[in-house]
């Protein structure tokens, strides 16, 4: 006697009813998610396993199998308990509702990173042939929404892996955009995370930086502009290498120097810093 063969149920009784489904007859395409925790995995599993799968996860039917559209992290987890089967939805949608879907419950999860939206959003745009109207209609999102966060794929690498990472947010990333020398932008993005800046300070620092350039074409050595009507408070500034004492960035310098000399020259100044000492 041969065993039947487990295929997706195509009735209509099927669509729109909650049931338990075969793991085995699941397609997990990649989520959303750039980076997934596992740890957090774990801990949605040891949950599932008390209190049960509350929330049934979405699938679509795709031939004899089903699509995972919507849960993956509760299929993850539910995969972790080496269950056999996972509470779920079932539909038979449209390629771009399933993917308004996907994106319109992360947002309101708030499950994924800004960069991810904005992925998702790009994926709409591009492969489905929607405006930034409509898919800020089918969002619930205004259109402004839509295009900053389509505009955050022209940012610099840099400052997109600060975003993804939930360093700093959009409006901080569009003015550290606008600082196009790479090394300069590094420097201030790194101000800006370590010391917490406000967007008021990087708007700032941003705008001297812009108003320097207009001026100057060369500078090999220069001052870390300090935004005017900033007290020192605001500017918490970076401890100095030598004295070991936290200054303000405008007292602080950067030089383009190559690497066996600024050893050199910090083994002299330390020397000296030493030897300064000793005398007094």
């Amino acid at each position: 006697m041969t065993k039947k063969k487990k295929t997706a149920l195509k009735t209509a009784q099927a669509v729109n009813k909650i049931q338990d489904v075969s793991l085995d007859l699941i397609n997990p395409v990649p989520p959303a998610r750039l980076h997934i925790d596992m740890a957090s995995i774990a801990d949605l599993a040891k949950s599932i396993a008390k209190v049960s799968q509350l929330d049934p996860v979405l699938l679509q039917i795709r031939g004899d199998r089903y699509e995972l559209i919507d849960g993956h992290r509760r299929f993850l987890a539910i995969t972790h308990l080496k269950h056999k089967t996972i509470r779920s939805q079932i539909v038979d949608w449209t390629d771009d509702k399933i993917e308004m879907a996907k994106l319109a419950a992360n947002v309101d999860r708030n499950s994924i990173t800004p960069l991810e939206e904005a992925l998702q959003i790009q994926r709409l745009l591009t492969t489905h042939n929607l405006t930034q109207a409509q898919v800020a209609i089918r969002l619930g999102k205004s259109e402004s929404w839509v295009s900053k966060r389509k505009a955050m794929l022209d940012f610099q690498d840099d400052l997109k892996e600060a975003i993804q990472a939930g360093e700093i947010d959009y409006s901080v990333a569009a003015l550290l955009s606008r600082i196009t020398e790479n090394i300069d932008r590094r420097f201030y993005l790194q101000s800006t995370v370590h010391n917490g800046a406000s967007y008021r300070v990087v708007k700032q620092w941003v705008e001297t930086w812009e108003l320097n350039q207009q001026h100057q074409t060369e500078q090999p050595i220069y001052d870390a502009p300090a935004p005017q009507n900033i007290n020192e408070d605001q500017m918490i500034g970076h401890e100095c290498f030598l004295c070991g004492i936290r200054h303000p960035f405008h007292r602080l310098k950067s030089i383009w120097v190559d690497i066996d000399c600024l050893d050199l020259a910090i083994e002299a100044l330390l020397e000296k810093h030493a030897k300064g000492k000793s005398e007094g």
